[in-house]
């Protein structure tokens, strides 16, 4: 009797234990398949953001292109501006400039525009690419600096708040194309992801070149 008992014991005993193991078991395959799907989310995150920023640049550089291509020496008929600016109304330059993100680098960029009020830009001021399902908002800001003959950055004039007609003495004036490009999907700062390119355009006619920031 005393056998049976000890045998019915130990049956109860070893089923107590193969079912402790099974709840064990079931909640370490539990923490590592949440902890396969995290990686496997931030993965994939990953590489949604690299290929989005991929993207970017390419409609960046596409937008560059356009700008590098134009001859920044043409001038509109009526006035003595380079036809990059042509169709850029003053109002329309004054919304997007006051409208552009704060990592743009327009501080040492004068804001120019069309003074003959054409009608439609011959530049666009912005374009809308979408791949994937993820729009990319690309601005192309074109203004004028000015660039010390002797060499250094192109840049607002000290005390100037508007840039002069004429460039002063021992400067050239500049033609600086930025090209912001724009997206929201992807992780970035509070949601908003950026490109930037820069390009400066010589306007003298007896110089063509073009070098890039």
């Amino acid at each position: 009797m005393d056998s049976i008992r000890t045998a019915l014991r130990r049956t109860s005993d070893e089923r107590g234990m193969t079912l402790i193991e099974v709840v064990v078991a079931v909640v370490i395959l539990g923490l590592l398949s949440t902890l396969s799907l995290s990686l496997y989310m931030t993965s994939m995150n990953a590489s949604s953001t690299h290929k989005n920023r991929e993207l970017a640049i390419t409609v960046a550089n596409e937008s560059m292109e356009i700008v590098s291509g134009w001859s920044p020496t043409a001038k509109i008929a009526t006035t003595s501006l380079s036809t990059l600016f042509a169709g850029r109304t003053a109002a329309a330059v004054a919304a997007q400039w006051a409208a552009a993100p704060a990592n743009s680098g327009l501080e040492q960029t004068y804001p120019t525009w069309d003074t003959t009020g054409a009608s439609a830009p011959e530049l666009p001021l912005s374009s809308i690419s979408t791949f994937n399902g993820t729009k990319f908002l690309a601005q192309t800001f074109i203004g004028t600096c000015f660039q010390p003959v002797s060499g250094g950055d192109c840049k607002k004039l000290a005390g100037q708040a508007t840039a002069p007609s004429v460039a002063p003495g021992g400067y050239s004036s500049m033609v600086r194309a930025t090209v912001v490009v724009t997206w929201t999907a992807g992780d970035c700062d509070s949601g908003h992801c950026w490109y930037k390119a820069s390009t400066l355009l010589d306007l003298n006619s007896d110089l063509d070149w073009v070098t890039h920031d």
